[in-house]
């Protein structure tokens, strides 16, 4: 792209001197140096930037959350929306995880199956 600007005649004949000894073209220094400020202020800038306090009152996670797994936050999220109690999908997805290693892969277990599974330990 063309583009006419004006540049103070000294600055002109020291960017055509360096341009003579490193033998390269007028375009090539200033298409340098035009990166290179460029680079640099954006790099100024990223320092500068501080993220703003996004943190909210309170005191961290609510109870039983700090180690918890995805069924209990789950659990929490879906409380009281007709879903499986707690304990009850924890059992599930142990009952899956029981059939799958035997190479049953069911999506539903009567009772008898779990309390089979129960008691075999």
């Amino acid at each position: 792209m063309k583009i006419t600007v004006e540049i103070a005649e000294e600055l002109l004949a020291r960017m055509r001197e360096v341009a003579r000894c490193e033998g390269t073209t007028l375009r090539a220094l200033i298409e340098e140096a035009l990166r290179t400020t460029l680079a640099q202020r954006e790099r100024e800038h990223d320092a500068l930037y501080q993220w703003p306090d996004l943190s909210v009152d309170g005191e961290g996670l609510a109870p039983g959350l700090e180690e918890g797994s995805w069924e209990v936050l789950r659990h929490r999220i879906y409380a009281g929306q007709g879903g499986d109690s707690l304990g009850e999908a924890v059992r599930r997805r142990r009952l899956a995880h029981a059939l799958q290693q035997r190479g049953k892969f069911q999506l539903r277990v009567d009772l008898s199956e779990l309390r089979r599974l129960r008691e075999e330990g």
